[in-house]
């Protein structure tokens, strides 16, 4: 806020400027906040490279997408995993299918079509 907008502007700028201060000072604290807890993630999974009596010696995969912090970053996150639950799903009775499959043909029944 300029000296002459304080003085000679609109009363009600100044209690603007601070209210937008205090929601950019929230935002930053939020940002560094996340900062953290990714940094700190990231050094559990790194932990067990570290310790010398540990069995794993690998560490732990980092996660592969950032944390959803929105309302539709998290509706698509939640769409994500309900797909990818759906396709494993899929996939398990597929393999399934192949095995009874295989077991009768073994027993000497014929299979049409696939």
């Amino acid at each position: 806020m300029t000296y002459s907008d304080f003085w000679d502007g609109d009363c009600e700028m100044a209690k603007h400027y601070r209210e937008k201060y205090e929601i950019e000072r929230e935002r930053r604290n939020t940002e560094l906040w996340m900062q953290a807890m990714y940094f700190y993630e990231a050094l559990l999974d790194a932990s067990p490279m570290f310790r010398d009596l540990s069995k794993r010696t690998k560490p732990f995969p980092y996660r592969d997408s950032p944390v959803p912090i929105t309302k539709r970053a998290i509706k698509r996150k939640e769409e994500l995993t309900k797909r990818q639950m759906l396709e494993n799903g899929r996939e398990a009775m597929r393999a399934m299918m192949i095995e009874f499959n295989k077991r009768f043909e073994k027993k000497g029944g014929k299979v049409d079509g696939d």
